[in-house]
């Protein structure tokens, strides 16, 4: 059977507290060592360091890869540092406190992307299109969530032109189409608004 027991550990000269997994046995009640606890308690451990230090987490280096739909290697090139250097990152490597502040702008905030993805186009020309393209449709996206709210939020007190809304997100999704590979559905936003429309 297992039970968390709060463990302190010392790193770089710093206590470091968290909930670690010990097993016992059932029949003598004595601790006894798994691998597979180990590495559970090492995961705990790693976690709260970095929350501690304000380190970003392997989840959150991910979450960047997801959000810009780029590659381990086009990202290291785009922020100038060596290939395996995410790689080592993803795989349990602590980046420092400077690489790892690099990668939490990145992840909070496109419109510093998009300068590195303008700035550094010429090494990543395929993944430089693609992180683009995605970033502008889903800026093109919230732009419309947000007019839908302004929408919901003035139909409330009356007074609001359903057409009106839908020929303002006509012409910002047309105004941006030309910067985009597959344009947002017209038909599937006005379908969707009208029937916000239908129930407010």
């Amino acid at each position: 059977y297992t039970k968390e027991t709060e463990t302190t550990e010392n790193i770089k000269g710093k206590e470091y507290k968290y909930l670690a997994i010990k097993g016992y046995c059932k029949i003598c009640n004595n601790e006894i060592s798994a691998n597979d606890l180990l590495d559970k308690n090492i995961e705990r451990l790693d976690e709260v360091y970095r929350k501690t230090e304000g380190l970003i987490t392997t989840k959150e280096i991910n979450e960047i890869l997801l959000k810009y739909k780029i590659g381990k290697k086009p990202l290291a090139k785009l922020l100038d540092w060596g290939e395996v250097t995410l790689i080592r990152y993803l795989n349990g490597f602590v980046p420092s406190k400077v690489y790892s502040d690099e990668l939490y702008k990145i992840l909070n905030d496109k419109n510093y992307m998009l300068q590195l993805l303008e700035k550094n186009k010429d090494k990543i020309t395929d993944d430089y299109i693609k992180a683009k393209q995605d970033i502008e449709k889903d800026e093109i996206v919230n732009r419309i969530i947000e007019g839908i709210n302004e929408k919901i939020k003035i139909n409330q007190s009356g007074g609001f032109n359903i057409d009106e809304l839908m020929e303002r997100i006509k012409n910002l999704i047309s105004s941006n189409s030309n910067n985009i590979e597959q344009p947002i559905n017209i038909q599937s936003v006005q379908s969707t608004i009208k029937q916000i429309d239908n129930v407010i």
